[in-house]
């Protein structure tokens, strides 16, 4: 396979549709000048994602055969190069969609392929893909295209991978900083592809929303901004080409696509050859409607951290007492203790490192990450808030922290423990439970929204309780 070079621009848009058009073209230029085969751009270059109402966002959308579309082709065209743009789409029956369209070099269109995924505002005006994305073959190689949320999940860029693409396109309009550390890098490297993310900068609703929207998500005005740093990536993660957080920028990189050929780890197995599609029933079944987690209108929680594996009952006894002047309940709801084995050493309070990052859906996700030695735990709720870390330490006899949130009826969140080693805890915002507990024990996780991968030995001592399915009161879920 033939050495090419792939180019991804970043640049701000705003809700002038004329405007926005020529800073693209403008920005295609600039990339052309290094002379790429294929350039990416950002998600919703027509517009920025926000309307006042459906007749609105009709009208700043783009026709298929329009004269926005027309002028990325003709571009296309006089460079000699593909061009994968994204835009709203104005489509039959006054539905819009967020579409990512393939130019080929001839200034055609060979490829339309719709978001899965939608978050947001975008689900009330946009309609979700209805077909699955297809796998477009040029003279260098198969591409595969997605955008922003789609990449947050695995399946997407899965299905594309296990459909032949040796390249994936990612286009962007996210201001969280976890894109470019996590799921962008993370979808090249579990897919062995080269990935291809181009994100915004600059504000992501008018200025006189940023505001109203910032404190609604709970971060700075500041931060309702593109998190830049588009990037081009190898099949093994290897970041090949980096923007930074803040301004325009082209970047570009010179590939072997043959590598996006070999799907082997270094211990031989090879990724898509081992799948197990016959287990992998679940991921087709459609989504569960959600449930409510408990009847009560607040849900209590306690945590406990021990100064040794022989104070378990101690600690049961103690967080049961701690429940009963609180007349909610006559218990937590949910007990988590540090993992059988694994006793928690001290733990300073500096050891907590909020990290506010944009979560799925548009809300916030704090992810509190402990480094160093020590245990720590945390209480995160459904919005990403942070409610009450476990005891500082020296603990000696063991001791608790309790916390009470309410939500309204139906309100879930997680908790996040950590025996000895990293550990982790995050949320999915929205109600949908993400994880639930973990305790990574002395190996490291990472994760993405959709699920974790490493030693998670951590779980052994582990125990949680939630709603029977029968609707008969509580059941304990068994550590695996």
């Amino acid at each position: 396979m033939p050495q090419i070079r792939l180019s991804a621009i970043q640049f701000a848009t705003s809700d002038d549709v004329e405007a926005n058009l020529a800073t693209c073209l403008r920005m295609i230029d600039a990339a052309a000048s290094h002379h790429p085969h294929l350039i990416v751009t950002p998600e919703f270059i027509n517009h920025i994602l926000w309307f006042d109402d459906a007749d609105h966002c009709w009208r700043v959308s783009v026709d298929p055969d329009g004269p926005f579309l027309r002028a990325l082709g003709d571009k296309a065209r006089e460079h000699a190069l593909y061009l994968k743009v994204n835009v709203t789409l104005r489509r039959p029956n006054h539905t819009v969609t967020g579409s990512n369209i393939l130019f080929a070099p001839s200034g055609e269109i060979v490829a339309i392929t719709d978001k899965q995924i939608l978050m947001g505002n975008e689900n009330n005006f946009l309609t979700p893909a209805t077909e699955p994305a297809e796998i477009i073959t040029t003279p260098f190689g198969k591409l595969g295209m997605y955008c922003c949320m789609d990449g947050v999940i695995p399946e997407p860029a899965r299905a594309l991978a296990v459909g032949g693409a040796h390249i994936l396109l990612n286009s962007l309009n996210s201001f969280a900083h976890d894109e470019a550390s996590l799921h962008i890098p993370v979808r090249s490297g579990e897919n062995k592809v080269f990935v291809v993310a181009a994100n915004k900068v600059g504000g992501l609703v008018p200025p006189p929303m940023a505001q109203i929207v910032a404190d609604r998500l709970k971060i700075p005005a500041s931060a309702v901004a593109g998190a830049g740093e588009s990037q081009i990536l190898a099949p093994d993660g290897t970041v090949l080409a980096k923007a930074p957080r803040t301004g325009e920028a082209v970047i570009f990189a010179d590939v072997e696509l043959a590598e996006a050929e070999n799907k082997r780890r270094p211990d031989g197995t090879d990724i898509l050859a081992s799948r197990r599609p016959d287990l992998y029933h679940p991921l087709a079944a459609p989504p569960s409607p959600r449930r409510p987690i408990t009847a009560s209108p607040h849900l209590e929680v306690a945590v406990g951290q021990l100064a040794g594996p022989d104070r378990v009952a101690e600690a049961v006894g103690l967080v049961h007492a701690a429940a009963i002047p609180i007349p909610l309940s006559p218990r937590p709801a949910r007990t988590v203790l540090p993992a059988r084995g694994h006793p928690p050493t001290p733990c300073r309070i500096s050891d907590h490192r909020p990290a506010t990052r944009a979560g799925p859906f548009g809300l916030p996700h704090r992810h509190h990450h402990r480094r160093g030695q020590g245990a720590c735990g945390d209480f995160v709720g459904p919005r990403g808030d942070f409610i009450a870390p476990t005891p500082t330490a020296p603990l000696r006899p063991p001791s608790l922290d309790r916390a009470i949130w309410g939500a309204g009826a139906g309100a879930r969140f997680t908790l996040g423990a950590a025996g000895s080693g990293r550990g982790w805890g995050r949320h999915l915002p929205g109600g949908v439970p993400a994880g639930g507990l973990a305790g990574c024990g002395r190996g490291s996780c990472a994760h993405s929204r959709a699920g974790a991968v490493g030693d998670a030995d951590g779980l052994s001592g582990t125990r949680r309780r939630e709603p029977d399915e029968s609707g008969g009161g509580d059941r304990t879920i068994s550590p695996r």
